[in-house]
């Protein structure tokens, strides 16, 4: 009998990580999961995981970081980085781009025998989701009055990873049309028109 594979997911969107969880433990892997880099390195380190999934952007240790300390440390097993945007690190055996793809996930991994599942965004799920999506549109909001930049691109970041996930593709696909376009000029806060738009739609959907 084959043992299950084990994987330690490092998170900290909260519903990000339920959701990929569910699709992993539904494939028969054994999963735990953590939301910052600092605790990632404690468990990464008890040796129990066979593939470490980091999220590059974490509030203290982030991903990247992690990897390093744990890398310095001798580590040598399967470390992967989620993020919006590609990164290439040779303390990395791969860079999964979000929105989260098991497939994706499957493939660096060389598990090749999938189990056919329904990955439908569960009622409770989706219903969180809509509330946190309510509150990154107020905090926006807020950021756009103070004329808070950086807070604008971390919303719009997480925007653009996790919207698609819970089925809201046009947000992150709007998010990402908006961190590209910020690489070659300043935010104007009229380019946020759109993306507010959706963000409403999809709020008003959900009532």
């Amino acid at each position: 009998m084959t043992t299950a594979l084990q994987i330690l997911i490092a998170e900290d969107d909260v519903l990000l990580a339920q959701l990929m969880m569910l699709q992993l433990q539904q494939q028969g892997f054994q999963v735990e999961w953590v939301a910052d880099g600092e605790r990632a390195v404690t468990e990464a380190l008890s040796y129990r995981y066979d593939v470490v999934l980091l999220d590059w952007q974490m509030p203290g240790l982030d991903g990247l970081q992690a990897a390093a300390m744990l890398r310095q440390l001798g580590y040598s097993r399967c470390l992967l980085l989620l993020s919006a945007d590609k990164v290439e690190s040779p303390l990395l055996d791969a860079c999964l781009l979000k929105p989260f793809v098991l497939s994706d996930l499957l493939a660096v991994i060389g598990e090749h025998r999938v189990q056919h599942h329904s990955y439908s965004v569960s009622a409770e799920l989706k219903q969180q989701f809509i509330a946190a999506l309510a509150g990154l549109q107020r905090q926006l909001q807020q950021a756009c009055l103070a004329g808070d930049e950086a807070t604008i691109r971390t919303i719009v970041h997480q925007l653009k990873g996790s919207a698609a996930s819970f089925g809201a593709a046009a947000i992150s696909a709007e998010a990402d049309r908006l961190q590209l376009c910020w690489q070659h000029q300043p935010i104007q806060q009229s380019q946020l028109l759109l993306l507010s738009d959706l963000i409403d739609l999809e709020l008003n959907s959900a009532t």
